[in-house]
């Protein structure tokens, strides 16, 4: 007798559907971003590199949902800012085993929650800004913000 399927949930969400939620919720907050947050690039990777996770002091791969690379606005210069991009990765099987463990988050929300955290972290916003951010998302912030 064959197993017979009754629901079927798909695949495991893969970096480019990650990357596409991303961009989406990325082009969502563009008009209230400062000006030249708009020019983020950004990446999926399974995991954070090695060297990432060490210069972060990160013993657990699963820890590290996104990071920022890249000279925070306050500090670019006219002669810098051309050369050092700015760059958000995510880490897609960190955010899948966040929203696994969740359970009351949409993988949409978590992303763009991730994406949040790391551009107020490096551009230095303030909670009315990051508020906003969230209101345009549609999002209520998570509990730490």
């Amino acid at each position: 007798m064959a197993l017979q399927i009754v629901e079927s949930w798909g695949c495991a969400p893969d970096a480019k559907t990650i990357l596409n939620i991303a961009e989406s919720a990325l082009q969502k907050l563009n008009p209230i971003f400062p000006e030249k947050t708009g020019e983020v690039r950004l990446h999926v990777q399974d995991f954070a590199d090695e060297e990432t996770l060490e210069a972060l002091y990160l013993d657990d791969a699963y820890a590290l949902l996104g990071v920022y690379s890249g000279i925070a606005l306050s500090l670019e210069l006219h002669a810098v800012s051309k050369q050092c991009d700015a760059e958000i990765w995510l880490f897609r099987m960190p955010i899948l085993r966040a929203w696994a463990e969740q359970g009351d988050i949409t993988l949409e929300a978590l992303t763009t929650q991730t994406l949040i955290t790391e551009l107020a972290a490096h551009y230095r916003w303030t909670s009315t800004q990051i508020a906003g951010l969230y209101q345009a998302a549609s999002l209520a912030p998570p509990e730490e913000v």
